[in-house]
């Protein structure tokens, strides 16, 4: 039994990823714990207004969202691809949230990187209206910044992910299939 974290990093209410969420949800928590997160309730300032200068208090919902991350041994995050990139919002949970002293820390030369959130895992979940014939090309990008430049330099990994588009012109059947890949990651804890 893993204990995973799931965010619907969607800022909408509702959404394809709000589905798939839901779905993993559904079938993660007859093999797993569950804690379940919406960007869409989340309120706090999404600007990380003075850098790694000077402390930026973090709202409750980030406060929480930490708890959760160092509770998790698996992290998934269910988002849309937004412009080539995550929704700003979902971009300033990260930004406000994996910091320095609390999901990393430089050596004192500041040459090395302790990770502070090994030994996790993640699966990132992507949703796009990007066409088929550019969608994997277009998500590159995306998918390298997140395992590596994001969730990896803080010690999770490996990250798998999942694309699934052009969600835009999706049948009922082939998001049923989607759905059922879903389900299937959940059950086995991936």
């Amino acid at each position: 039994m893993k204990k995973i974290l799931l965010l619907n990093g969607n800022p909408k209410t509702k959404s394809l990823c709000h589905a798939i969420t839901a779905s993993y949800e559904q079938a993660a928590s007859t093999q797993h714990q569950i804690r379940r997160m919406d960007l869409s309730e989340m309120h706090f300032e999404i600007n990380l207004m003075y850098g790694y200068e000077a402390n930026q208090p973090l709202e409750p919902c980030l406060k929480q969202f930490q708890e959760n991350l160092l509770w998790a041994q698996h992290i998934v995050i269910v988002s849309p691809i937004w412009w080539l990139a995550l929704p700003a919002k979902l971009k300033g949970l990260i930004d406000r949230t994996l910091l320095p002293g609390f999901a990393f820390k430089y050596s004192e030369a500041g040459t090395e990187i302790e990770k502070l959130l090994a030994h996790k895992t993640a699966r990132v979940i992507l949703t796009s209206d990007t066409p088929q014939t550019y969608l994997e090309e277009a998500a590159t990008g995306l998918v390298a910044q997140l395992e590596h430049g994001t969730l990896g330099f803080c010690g999770i990994e490996p990250t798998q992910h999942t694309l699934f588009g052009p969600a835009h012109l999706a049948t009922p059947e082939v998001i049923d299939n989607w759905l059922s890949e879903v389900t299937s990651l959940a059950v086995r804890g991936e």
